[in-house]
C-alpha cells in the first residue's frame, strides 16, 4: 500500500498543491501543509480503510492539516493584535521599523499584554 501512496503522491502532486494553496494563498505554508499531510498519511496508511478512494482519504488529511495550520496563525499574539488594530501584519513590521530600539522580551512582553487584553 505504501507503494500506491508514493504514485499517487507523484503524480497528483499538482493537484494536492492546488488544494493546499487556495486556503493558504501562500507557497511556503502550502509546502509546510503538505509535508505534514503526506508524512500523516505515510504514518497512517494502515488506518486507510479503503471506503473511499486514497486520494480522497489524502484531501481530507490536507483539508485537516490546513485548518489546523489556521487554528495555529489564529493563536498567534500577532494575529491579535493585527485583528484588533485592523491592519496587516506588513503594516505591523513597518511601524516597528519606526520605533526607537527596545530589547526583544520588551516587544514581546508588550504584544503578550496587548493580546492578553483583547480577550
Amino acid at each position: 500500500m505504501t507503494g500506491k501512496l508514493e504514485t499517487l503522491l507523484e503524480s497528483d502532486y499538482e493537484r494536492f498543491y492546488s488544494i493546499a494553496f487556495r486556503m493558504t494563498g501562500n507557497h511556503h505554508d502550502t509546502q509546510d501543509i503538505l509535508q505534514n499531510s503526506f508524512m500523516k498519511a505515510f504514518k497512517n496508511i494502515d488506518k486507510f480503510r479503503g471506503g473511499s478512494k486514497l486520494s480522497t482519504w489524502i484531501y481530507r488529511i490536507i483539508i485537516n492539516e490546513s485548518n489546523q495550520f489556521f487554528s495555529r496563525i489564529n493563536a498567534l499574539p500577532i494575529t491579535c493584535i493585527t485583528n484588533r488594530e485592523g491592519i496587516t501584519e506588513e503594516v505591523f513590521f513597518e511601524r516597528l521599523k519606526t520605533l526607537p530600539s527596545f530589547d526583544d522580551e520588551l516587544i514581546v512582553d508588550e504584544m503578550r499584554e496587548k493580546c492578553l487584553r483583547s480577550e
